[in-house]
């Protein structure tokens, strides 16, 4: 998810745009909240109006996220097959591309 100058989003959706890139590159302990807050262009308040529970319940959310699109991902290409053979190597499949994708838009950020 990589934050764009087009339609602006949300003060929440910035600061979990900006979280899944520098938590999923460089790690969750390795992140200072203020590094989240700069590349979200938001101020802390925000990140505290939005996430209570500061960066604690920024990372719960995170990980719900990449859940909820790694699970819809794998998902949508196990049903794709019929054969349920197919389908289980389509979960593999889809693992693999999904590691393949975020490795390499890691490699070019």
């Amino acid at each position: 998810m990589t934050i764009s100058a087009g339609k602006r989003l949300s003060a929440r959706d910035r600061l979990l745009a900006a979280s899944d890139e520098l938590f999923y590159t460089e790690g969750i302990h390795s992140v200072g909240i203020d590094r989240v807050l700069e590349r979200a262009n938001v101020a802390k308040g925000s990140l505290y109006y939005n996430f209570t529970g500061g960066k604690d319940e920024l990372v719960e959310a995170y990980l719900d996220n990449r859940h909820g699109v790694w699970k819809a991902t794998v998902e949508a290409g196990v049903s794709k097959q019929t054969d349920p053979a197919q389908r289980i190597l389509a979960v593999f499949d889809t693992l693999g591309e999904l590691l393949r994708s975020r490795t390499t838009a890691a490699a070019h950020s």
